[in-house]
This record gives structure tokens, sequence and C-alpha cells, in this order.
């Protein structure tokens, strides 16, 4: 692990800075810019937020790893989605070309292909819609594959313009999403919303190997984790606010590469880490302190794995702005960093390359454009973006096509179209699962209930929530019910011939509440186990009994 006071770069003082009137003002406003209204709590988000960064990861292909603010979200019960009129602001961006980027924020999804000039709303397509959409970050593999971590949980595209909720069965919504793959990915939940200054609050890692069908928790992770990198599926960064780990063994272990000069207060930073293949990081901190009088920032780097950290630059003695300095590595050796002048109001950008040599500021806006910078990407060497928030009438995107010589504004194209999923799971189910047969679902469930479809080869779930909260879920699984208790009751109906059968009614008093499940084999071949037969269940919850038996008695057999 290297000092890093080591290897100080002349041109990063060392950050400080205090707050005068005018800047508490402008604080205040950007909080109720900031104000979340869910289910009848007002969320503040008041936080030092770490710049954007763009990586190389896997042999020299470009993959963009987004770090923006973390918006203020909690879980909601609410299927209602007030939004805005319309976008003020954004708070990611991701370009995969030179001419394609997608970009959000509160409300919306957004898509150019015209290298920033031009943009459109997205749709949205959600199983469950709790509360407001606000997007924290992309990971695109590529213009038409990609995932977003956002505040109604895990989107995917697979054609660049639709995106879907991905039920991931965590607790709390994904604040970073990373994929090195189709099907290989991280992601980090955590409350967001559960402090005064924003950051990752225990955050939970989780992994999966099948696209995020299913996800598994990795319990390796050092305590208090704000940011992760995974260069690859085995080569992967941590930061906490204090810290940056490595893992070579794909987050088995970590160890210590960085321990960073800062002491932020509980609740007062936070951190993020960015990587590429051959063992390029760059991490960057964030503090304040809890009466929000000071805010700093400093971003390290390292080119060889983390044996030396070079200070890369920092915030200087005036009073910085709540957003840290996004910055982008178009490649493993060459960076862009946007910086804020509080006290000129400008926005400046300047390249870094070779990991310590900076280049000549380069203006992104004056003063007049009231635009603070939060997210900035490149598609290459010459096309980037930047985003962040204005006034109403300013613009909040700006573009260059000449490497950052000039830049311009750009606006998008109102709020995306947020639909409830009701799709139909058979084509899923005939198109994956090959390891069951027959394949039998239900013909009398209404036609507007949300649908979920999650299926592999030898097994499969479909989940329906109706309008009032009601829940019914097929699956194909080794039975083990719970213990009806003495408020409910088993019987054996032999139904679908199968005189094994049984259906375990639990008797809560609350009919919303109302668990019931109907246990039976399908005659039949399942590749998993010789047993005779396939075994279903067939469960809900505020389901009345007749309701619950004439959906089961619809079953039909999907065919080929």
């Amino acid at each position: 692990m290297t000092d890093p006071h080591e290897f100080l770069h002349d041109a990063a003082p060392e950050p400080r800075g205090d707050v005068t009137v005018e800047e508490l003002a402008r604080r205040s406003r950007r909080r109720r810019r900031g104000r979340a209204q869910i289910s009848g709590v007002t969320l503040v988000a008041v936080l030092v937020v770490v710049g954007g960064v763009v990586f190389s990861t896997r042999d020299g292909a470009r993959h963009d790893r987004v770090a923006t603010e973390q918006p203020p979200v909690s879980r909601s019960t609410s299927t209602s989605s007030p939004r805005p009129s319309g976008p003020e602001e954004l708070w990611t961006v991701d370009m995969v070309s030179s001419t394609t980027a997608f970009a959000g924020g509160p409300s919306n999804i957004i898509r150019s292909d015209d290298g920033g000039h031009h943009w459109r709303a997205q749709p949205i397509t959600c199983t469950s819609c709790p509360g407001s959409l606000y997007v924290a970050g992309f990971d695109m593999l590529d213009s038409s594959t990609g995932w977003a971590a956002t505040s109604m949980g895990l989107f995917r595209t697979t054609d660049g313009e639709n995106w879907i909720q991905q039920p991931t069965a965590q607790q709390y919504e994904p604040s970073i999403v990373q994929f090195v793959s189709r099907d290989e990915g991280w992601i980090l939940t955590s409350p967001w919303g559960a402090g005064e200054f924003i950051g990752q609050h225990e955050a939970v890692l989780s992994h999966t190997i099948d696209g995020g069908d299913t996800w598994t928790h990795v319990t390796s992770v050092p305590a208090d984790v704000q940011s992760i990198c995974f260069a690859s599926a085995t080569d992967a960064w941590l930061a906490t606010r204090r810290q940056v780990f490595r893992s070579v063994d794909a987050g088995a272990s970590w160890q210590l590469s960085l321990e960073a000069p800062v002491n932020p207060p509980p609740d007062g930073g936070t951190a993020s880490v960015r990587c590429a293949a051959g063992g390029t990081a760059v991490a960057e901190f964030g503090q304040t302190t809890t009466d929000a009088s000071k805010i700093s920032w400093v971003v390290y780097s390292t080119m060889d794995a983390g044996q030396n950290w070079l200070r890369l630059i920092a915030s200087g003695p005036e009073v910085q702005p709540d957003v840290g300095a996004p910055f982008t590595v178009i490649d493993a050796q060459t960076a862009f960093v946007v910086r804020y002048s509080l006290s000129e109001g400008h926005v400046d950008g300047t390249f870094v390359t070779n990991g310590r040599d900076v280049g000549p500021a380069l203006t992104i806006t004056n003063s007049a454009a009231q635009f603070t910078p939060v997210a900035a990407s490149f598609g290459d060497r010459t096309h980037g973006v930047v985003v962040g928030y204005a006034g109403s009438t300013h613009p909040f995107i700006y573009f260059t096509t000449d490497g950052g010589a000039t830049w311009t504004p750009a606006s998008a194209t109102g709020d995306s179209p947020i639909t409830p999923a009701i799709e139909d799971p058979v084509p899923v189910l005939q198109r994956t699962v090959t390891g069951v047969d027959p394949i039998v679902v239900p013909t009398a469930v209404p036609s507007d209930w949300y649908v979920h479809t999650v299926a592999e080869a030898n097994s499969f779930s479909v989940s329906w929530i109706g309008p009032h909260g009601e829940k019914l879920v097929l699956s194909v699984v080794v039975p083990n019910p719970p213990p009806v208790g003495p408020e409910g009751h088993e019987s054996s109906p032999n139904f679908r011939g199968d005189a094994a059968s049984v259906y375990f009614d639990y008797g809560q008093t609350n009919p919303a509440a109302r668990e019931r499940i109907l246990l039976w084999t399908e005659p039949g071949h399942w590749a998993v186990e010789q047993r005779g037969g396939v075994p279903y269940e067939l469960s809900s919850q505020g389901i009345d009994e007749a309701t619950f038996l004439a959906i089961a008695d619809s079953l039909q057999r999907v065919g080929p």
C-alpha cells in the first residue's frame, strides 16, 4: 500500500473553503429541487457528489462506468408516480460511441443519436411502480444493451429504446449497477436518503451470472462500501469513505490499496472508484462538515494496480459546489475533468493524460449559463457530453464534437412515459424453458394485472400483481410450504388427478393478507429430478378462495 503523500501533484492544493451567504442560498435552492415526496415523507438531499468516470474495461473496448449524485429516494408502496412536467436537471450520462449517448435524472431516461445535439425520452415499463423515478446511473455494454439503477429498481434495455423493470428481490433499490457481460454483473443496494448527507448506508453488494434474473449477496466486502468497479469478472476495486481496496479473486477477498487523508464526519462524505483493465483506477473522495459549512473533494489515480497512487487534482480554497468534480476517462491514459468555479460562475474542463499531465482549461459555459455540472462522458477523444442542473430556462446538457474546444447547449425532450407491465408469459416460457414438460399456465388471470416472468432452462416463475395489491405466483419448485397454523386448514383436493396434491389456506383474519398455496405434480418430465412428473406450486395473497380456485381450474398446457 502506498502512502499517498509521497506522490502529491503540485497543481492540487489542499481542499478547504468557507461558505458565503450566497452559497448557503444556492444550496437551499438546490435542496428544494432535491426533495422527493414519497409516502408522505419528505427526504432532503444535501451532499458532496463524486464525478462520473468512464473506462476501457475489456481488451481495449470502451465501457462506461458512470458515478453520479445519489438521488433522494425511499421505498414506497404507492402505485402512483408523480413527476414534474419536464426535466430541469440530469444526474448521469453514458456516451457509448461518437454518436450515441444515454442520460437520466428525475423522471426520465433520454437518448441521443447525433452526439448530444438532439435527445428523446425513452419509454419505461415497470412491474411495480413505487414513488417517483430518479435515475442514478447506467451501465451500457453497447448502444442496445444496458442497465439503469433507479429509485424504482433495476431496469434493462435489450434494444436501446425500451426500458423494462428487472426485479432483484433485494430489500432496497440499486444505486450502482455494473456488468462485464450480458450475463455477469453486480449491483450495490442501500437505503438511500438514510442520512442528511446522502452516501451509501449499510450497502449490500450482489452478484448475478444469469443477466440479473437471480442475485447472490457478496459477503466479503469491507464495511462502509460506497462504490465498486469491476474491470473484469475477477479484477475489482472498492471504495469506502476513506479507503480503496482491490480484489483479484472476483471479490472473495479484498486488500487495502489506498488510505486517503480525509476524515469525513458521519453522513458527511462519499467516495467513488472507477477502473480499467491492466491495473488502472481512479478514486474520488468528497466530504463536508456536519453543518455544511465546508465542502471539499480530492481525486487519486493509479496506473500500476495500486502500487503507487498520485493525488491528481483537488478542490481549491474557494467554496465548492455540492457536486464534486465530474470526470470521465476516455481510455487508460486520458481523462477529462469538469470543474466549476463558484466565485466566477463558469464551468471548464481539462484533459489529463498519463495520470498526471493536466492540460489547459477549456471553457464549457460562462456565468450567464447558470449551469452546475453533475456528470460527464466521452464516446471518443473528440465527442463528449456534460450534464447537470440549471434554471428552468437554461440548458442543462452541453456537447462537444471537437475535443472540448467548443461546447454547444442542447435540450432534453420531456419525461419518459412510465407504463405498468402487462406481458404475456407464454412466449418467454416457450423460448426459454426446455427441461419442463408440460408447461401449464392459467388463463383466467385478469388481463390488466401486471406480469413478470423469470425463466431458465429447467424452471420458471410467473408473478401477477393486481390493481389492489393482489398477488399470484405460479412456479416449478420442490415443495416446502410453511405450516398453516391454528387459523388455517389443509386439504387434499385430488387436483388435476394428483392424489398427493395439497391445498393450504393460511386463514388470516385480514382478507388482504390471506395466503393460499396449491401443490401438485403434473404428469410429465422434469430435467432436475426423476420424480415421475413436474412439481408445481400456485400461491396467492389477497385473493378470495373462489377466485383462486377458478384461476387454478383454468390451467392449460403451453404448446411448443
